[in-house]
């Protein structure tokens, strides 16, 4: 709601004053728990000014649905987002189990569906903003070569101590088709005063310039049951800023933390003091929303319906492909082993397709639906090539050239079959 100041020059100053409240609570009531996404931001603008561009334009389309009169949210998809867990550990202490990850896998889904039980904390002023992203995570069944895992990658290594982005290459799995989150012991950069860095995530912009860095990075301390950092962070992953992002002014305007239903706060917030009003000015003017997942509090409970709209298109746009049935077909398939060498059936409809992988040519084999068109994908859900299929009573049976299709380089690709009535989709691996 705050209003931008514009330019490389505005942001540097942003994050400057973000950075000097952090140390100056730090060393007034430290230890406490930050988020570095803010800093670790500045730095990749510092790198690539380009990046800053490509945030402004992105932010432009979002705030047009936050503008628009009426605007409704009518669609109710739950959008379920792979994930997996690099546990990057050189002691017991880090290597978390399986079973920390699959409850704080509890608590993302709750508080992003707003199921957690604290919600109804949340002061009476807000109650009504409350708001379901419909948003839900899960761990991936299969890895980007097409062997199955549990979502969780163990590496053991000594860079694990004081990690920043240098870790992500000892495990990184395609930032198109998973969200990495990786687990350190702790993240390398000081804060002063006894703060400890509790997480960072790279936003959406970063991403579309910097996939190879893409994802969040957590101290392993913050990963468990009830715990909300990474729910916080997340919220940056799709796109939401701090709720105090350029403080107070008394513009009552769409910018600031882009978001028309969150209060001006002045600055980041902690404990869980009531009543706080940072921004006295305006016509609107409201108590901090510290039950907000986006401050630093420790009574955090909800996100807003603003911020779920543009959580929503961030995820839908920048982010599409995670959530894609493309993707989703291959990243949570089921398997009890490799699937790669043998055939691939559907078995509901008898589709084949083999041998897979394929070098150069592959066998389509259909003896039940009927479809008519053969169409051919990337793992992003991009059409590759079509082929109108022959004309078939009960049985089709077709040798296929890869070129055909557009399948031109060794990969992950899926081949959709559509009929009048009915259409699947079925992986296809070439080497």
């Amino acid at each position: 709601m705050r209003k931008f100041l514009t330019g490389k020059l505005k942001l540097m100053i942003a994050a400057f004053a973000v950075f000097s409240s952090y140390i100056t609570y730090a060393q007034e009531h430290a230890p406490k728990i930050i988020c570095a996404t803010d800093q670790y931001f500045q730095q990749n603008v510092q790198k690539n000014n380009s990046v800053f561009k490509v945030q402004q334009q992105l932010n432009q389309t979002a705030d047009n649905l936050q503008t628009k009169a009426r605007f409704k949210d009518e669609d109710t998809t739950v959008r379920v987002i792979p994930v997996v867990f690099h546990v990057l550990y050189d002691g017991a202490a880090e290597n978390i189990s399986k079973n920390a990850i699959l409850q704080q896998l509890i608590t993302l889904n709750e508080t992003f569906r707003a199921k957690n039980k604290d919600i109804t904390n949340v002061s009476a002023q807000y109650k009504d903003l409350v708001a379901d992203t419909r948003i839900e995570f899960r761990l991936a069944s299969q890895d980007p070569w097409g062997k199955c895992t549990d979502g969780i990658d163990r590496i053991k290594t000594s860079q694990t101590a004081n990690a920043m982005d240098n870790v992500k290459s000892l495990s990184w799995w395609d930032s198109r088709m998973y969200l990495n989150i990786w687990v350190v012991k702790n993240i390398g950069i000081n804060v002063g005063g006894g703060g400890i860095v509790a997480g960072y995530s790279k936003f959406p912009w970063d991403a579309l310039n910097d996939p190879a860095n893409d994802g969040i990075i957590m101290d392993y301390r913050f990963i468990g049951k009830g715990q909300k950092v990474l729910t916080h962070e997340i919220g940056h992953y799709l796109g939401l800023y701090h709720t105090f992002q350029d403080g107070c002014t008394e513009d009552e305007s769409l910018e600031g933390d882009h978001v028309m239903d969150t209060p001006p706060v002045a600055e980041a917030n902690y404990g869980c003091a009531k009543g706080v009003n940072s921004c006295s000015a305006g016509s609107n003017d409201l108590p901090d929303m510290i039950e907000n997942f986006m401050d630093y509090t420790d009574c955090r409970y909800m996100f807003t319906e603003r911020q779920k709209v543009r959580a929503r298109w961030f995820l839908g746009n920048p982010r599409g492909k995670l959530w894609s049935a493309e993707n989703a077909a291959y990243v949570f398939e089921e398997c009890s082993g490799s699937t790669l060498g043998i055939k691939i059936t559907d078995e509901a409809n008898s589709i084949s397709v083999y041998p897979n992988p394929a070098k150069n040519s592959f066998n389509l084999s259909v003896t039940a639906g009927v479809y008519n068109k053969l169409i051919a994908k990337d793992i992003t859900g991009r059409i590759l090539g079509n082929l109108t299929l022959p004309a078939y009573n009960s049985t089709l049976k077709l040798q296929l050239e890869c070129k055909q299709l557009g399948l031109n380089n060794p990969g992950i690709y899926f081949l959709q079959l559509q009929g009048r009535e009915s259409s699947k989709l079925i992986k296809l691996v070439v080497e």
